[in-house]
């Protein structure tokens, strides 16, 4: 990509970026969007792309997409992004994440595994893949794991309502976990 910006000509669902250069679209999985002292970033990865380590740091202004070139900078936002994941993410003593927007279209279509774009107190956008649903005790579980970076564990969700609005809280009982991740396992199991 040259040093033009980008401009957003679409969204065609939630987390799936349009972005035009010279007249080229090119497709865009949303990875991550987080604000760094007021300046909104995108972490954006190709969507013909396999390899997750490809990914390209935006500054976003209105609809122009600025790419971030310079490495000490892009340095610092996926350093700030690491230590949100494990500050706010990780370590919120099961924080409540609200589903951003629409993003919820397919996650309980079986056919249709999904993205879900979990939305934290502080209106930051992270991505997790979605691996499950899984009914236990009379509460839905959700299943995912970050698109990028790909080294951590499963993370499990209960799925709740806040409001009469879906919500996903982070499930830290180990004894739960260990019951949803067996029953998963099981399931598995039960497909081959």
């Amino acid at each position: 990509m040259n040093n033009k910006n980008l401009n957003e000509t679409e969204e065609l669902k939630f987390g799936i970026k349009v972005l035009e250069r010279d007249g080229e679209k090119v497709y865009f999985n949303l990875i991550a969007n987080i604000i760094i002292d007021d300046v909104e970033y995108e972490i954006l990865h190709p969507v013909d792309e396999e390899d997750y380590e490809n990914v390209l740091i935006f500054e976003v202004d209105e609809y122009d997409y600025n790419l971030i070139r310079d490495p000490e900078e892009i340095s610092n936002i996926l350093t700030y992004y690491f230590d949100f994941l494990e500050n706010e993410v990780l370590d919120n003593d099961g924080g409540v994440f609200i589903p951003a927007e629409d993003s919820l279209s397919g996650l309980f279509d079986e056919e249709n595994y999904d993205n879900v774009y979990l939305m934290t107190p502080e209106n930051q956008v992270i991505t997790f893949r979605q691996t499950a649903l899984i009914p236990f005790e009379e509460k839905m579980y959700f299943l995912g794991d970050l698109i990028y970076p790909d080294d951590y564990d499963c993370f499990i969700f209960e799925i709740t309502e806040i409001d009469g609005e879906p919500a996903f809280l982070l499930s830290l009982d180990e004894e739960i976990n260990d019951s949803v991740l067996e029953l998963y396992s099981q399931l598995i199991e039960d497909m081959e």
